[in-house]
C-alpha cells in the first residue's frame, strides 16, 4: 500500500511537471502567435505603404510626362518660329521682297482709302516705291504725286522688329513737289501695284 502511495505521488508529481511543461509551451506558442501576428500586420503596413509611394510615384511620373509633352510642344513652337523669323529676316534682306512686303503691308493699312479719295479730286497718281535709308530694317518708301501739285510720302515697315503704326505718313508737301519717276501704280480701289 505504502509503495503504491509513494508510486501514485511519483506519478501526481509526474503529471504536474508535464502540466506545468504543457502551459509552458502553451504561453510560448500563444507568444509565437502574437509575434507572427505582430510581424504579418507589420509587413501589411509596409506593403500598403509601399502601395501608396508606387501610385503616388505613378502619379508623378504622369504629370512630369504632361510636362514634358509640354515643354516639347513649346520648344517645337519656338523653334518653328525662329526658322520663320529667320526665313523672313533672309526674303526681307532681298530688295524686291522688301519692296513687295512693303507694299503689301501699305495695301493692308487704311491708307489706300485715303489715296482713293485724294485721286478723286486731283486725278491718278504717279507713284514712286524704293527702299529707304537705314541699316537694319529700313524702311519701303511710298511717294505719290498729283500733277505736280502735291504729294504724300508714306514710310511702310515690313521688318520683324518695326513697332507700330508700321505704315505712317512721314510726308505732306503741298507746294515744290520733286517728282520721282513712276514704278508702281494706284489701283482702282487706292492700293498700289508694283510696275507700270
Amino acid at each position: 500500500m505504502a509503495r503504491l502511495r509513494r508510486e501514485l505521488e511519483r506519478r501526481d508529481a509526474e503529471i504536474g511537471r508535464l502540466n506545468d511543461g504543457i502551459r509552458s509551451e502553451r504561453g510560448e506558442m500563444e507568444a509565437q502567435r502574437r509575434e507572427s501576428a505582430e510581424a504579418v500586420a507589420r509587413k501589411d503596413a509596409a506593403l500598403e505603404e509601399a502601395l501608396r509611394r508606387v501610385e503616388g510615384l505613378d502619379r508623378d511620373l504622369e504629370e512630369r510626362e504632361s510636362e514634358f509633352v509640354e515643354l516639347r510642344t513649346t520648344v517645337d513652337r519656338l523653334r518653328a518660329d525662329i526658322d520663320l523669323e529667320y526665313e523672313l529676316r533672309r526674303r526681307m534682306a532681298e530688295p524686291a521682297n522688301r519692296l513687295r512686303a512693303g507694299v503689301e503691308l501699305f495695301n493692308d493699312s487704311e491708307h489706300p482709302r485715303s489715296m482713293d479719295s485724294i485721286s478723286k479730286s486731283l486725278g491718278q497718281a504717279e507713284v514712286h516705291v524704293e527702299t529707304g535709308e537705314g541699316e537694319d530694317e529700313p524702311p519701303v518708301v511710298l511717294t505719290f504725286t498729283w500733277q505736280d501739285i502735291s504729294s504724300q510720302t508714306y514710310h511702310a515697315g515690313p521688318g520683324l522688329g518695326v513697332e507700330e503704326p508700321r505704315v505712317h505718313l512721314a510726308v505732306e508737301d503741298l507746294s515744290g513737289v520733286e517728282r520721282k519717276p513712276p514704278n508702281a501704280r494706284l489701283g482702282p480701289d487706292g492700293t498700289v501695284v508694283l510696275g507700270l
